[in-house]
């Protein structure tokens, strides 16, 4: 797994939560062999601050699946961890459903 925030320091409690959040999905999809994540700040404001953009990208045999998600998205992603958490957990849906498409469900 690769973690890298762009253009901004590295926060050792996302990274911590993100890790967490993403061992789940070894479980759900044991075959991935890579996952990297950007965390980067946008040229967009909002009224608390700055916005970020979460890119999660996640190799499975044959495929690569893609979430991005920013923290100014609606209101609830004016903080960049509920931002990371949506973004996880699309990523998640994405998984299960390509795996429920793979056999055929």
């Amino acid at each position: 797994m690769q973690i890298h925030f762009r253009d901004m320091d590295a926060s050792e409690a996302m990274e911590s939560l993100l890790r967490e959040k993403l061992e789940g999905l070894a479980q759900i999809e044991p075959r991935a062999t890579s996952c990297h994540v950007v965390i980067e700040p946008t040229d967009k404001r909002h009224r608390h601050g700055t916005i970020h953009r979460i890119t999660v990208r996640l190799a499975v045999p044959g495929d690569e699946l893609v979430v991005s998600r920013e923290s100014g998205e609606d209101h609830s992603h004016e903080d960049p961890y509920v931002a990371l958490r949506d973004a996880v957990d699309a990523l998640r849906r994405q998984v299960v459903e390509r795996n429920r498409m793979r056999r055929g469900a």
